[in-house]
């Protein structure tokens, strides 16, 4: 019975023995592959540097007159033959629309009324000037109508502030004087006193006659 056992112990052993020494199949690990894609590559994500817009500078190519160290006259037209429309006072300014064919004169608005216009003198010492009159349109304007004073008295007469005598209406045509628009005043020359016998404010279009002398008398010219 004793050799049964260990005979069957033996067995055992030897079972164990070799159950030990058989190697066991290392763990491969699988791929599996499906139908899902690849995860995309995120596209590297750089900085982009900010432009620094610099407004590019503009030139101012209008013409602007201003009155300087004095008020400057806007008349009907480019000259003092024309009417007075109002003034540039000193320290004013305005934009020209145009010039005249010398570019002496300009085309602006009236500050005291906007929407009329008229023309001031540019050459003058009361002036400056910014910006090319020469790039300016060229406007016409018909010529200014003429006033007239003529002397119907037998008196030479002073007609200031010209300082003009005008002649007796026996020496005509020198007893006829064209001037300006503006404000006028006949002195008797051959009185005591040279008396003033007419005053005048005139505008385009006007003749005005001297039909009264020193003396009170009155004469019609021919």
């Amino acid at each position: 019975m004793k050799n049964k056992k260990l005979g069957y112990l033996g067995v055992m052993l030897a079972t164990l023995t070799m159950v030990s020494c058989i190697p066991f199949p290392t763990a491969t690990p699988q791929v599996i592959q499906g139908n899902n894609p690849a995860p995309e590559t995120l596209p590297e994500v750089t900085s982009t540097p900010t432009l620094e817009v610099v407004p590019t500078a503009t030139t101012d190519t209008r013409v602007i007159i201003t009155a300087a160290t004095g008020s400057l006259a806007i008349r009907r037209g480019p000259g003092t033959n024309y009417n007075l429309l109002g003034y540039l006072q000193d320290g004013q300014s305005a934009v020209a629309t145009a010039r005249d064919g010398t570019g002496g004169w300009l085309y602006i608005p009236i500050p005291a009324s906007p929407t009329l216009y008229g023309w001031v003198a540019a050459g003058t010492q009361y002036s400056t000037i910014q910006g090319d009159i020469n790039s300016l349109e060229v406007m016409t304007v018909a010529a200014a109508e003429p006033i007239i004073i003529r002397n119907c008295t037998f008196h030479p007469m002073l007609i200031t502030p010209l300082n003009v005598i005008l002649a007796p209406q026996y020496d005509a045509p020198n007893n006829v004087l064209q001037v300006a628009p503006g404000d006028y005043a006949a002195y008797d020359q051959n009185q005591e006193g040279h008396p003033q016998v007419k005053a005048m404010s005139l505008e385009e279009g006007d003749w005005v006659d001297i039909n009264t002398d020193g003396l009170n008398n009155t004469y019609y010219c021919p």
